[in-house]
């Protein structure tokens, strides 16, 4: 296991390795609600993954967890305290709890889907805004298709 930074996965890139990045972190954590079914990714401003897949020419897969947001129950702060803190820090600060009020997470299915790999070219130089963008919107694309058929 390597650190999602940039430094350390594109080393792991030109070293020739697969990574999978999985999308979350503490937007998602505080947007996501499991007591109304809510689920959320965001991506729609994280453009990172494919600067780096651009980079390394590496294909990206769009995948995706089902009933994850159940594996615990998560308290939400009302008054965006916790969120405010958590962005500041860069981790989530929550309560959360499972089976028998600890952390051991409930027995839930979870279904983990797989998407149609987006094949990426290898820029020359630095990716341009608008390889960046279209290859964003590819992955955009595949996430959605790949919700929408799963679901």
């Amino acid at each position: 296991a390597i650190d999602a930074g940039r430094k350390s996965a594109g080393a792991a890139l030109a070293a020739g390795r697969t990574i999978g990045i999985s999308s979350g972190g503490v937007a998602e954590i505080f947007e996501t609600n499991a007591t109304d079914g809510t689920e959320t990714i965001i991506l729609n401003n994280r453009k990172g993954l494919v600067k780096l897949a651009l980079r390394h020419g590496a294909a990206i897969v769009p995948c995706y967890l089902f009933g994850n947001t159940g594996a615990l129950s998560v308290w939400y702060d009302p008054f965006g305290v916790m969120r405010a803190i958590s962005r500041k820090f860069g981790f989530a600060l929550i309560l959360f709890w499972g089976r028998l009020g600890l952390p051991i997470p409930y027995r839930v299915p979870i279904l983990g889907a797989v998407g149609v790999p987006i094949e990426v070219p290898k820029c020359e130089g630095e990716p341009t805004k608008e390889d960046i963008d279209a290859y964003h919107a590819k992955l955009l694309k595949g996430e959605a298709e790949l919700f929408d058929d799963t679901k």
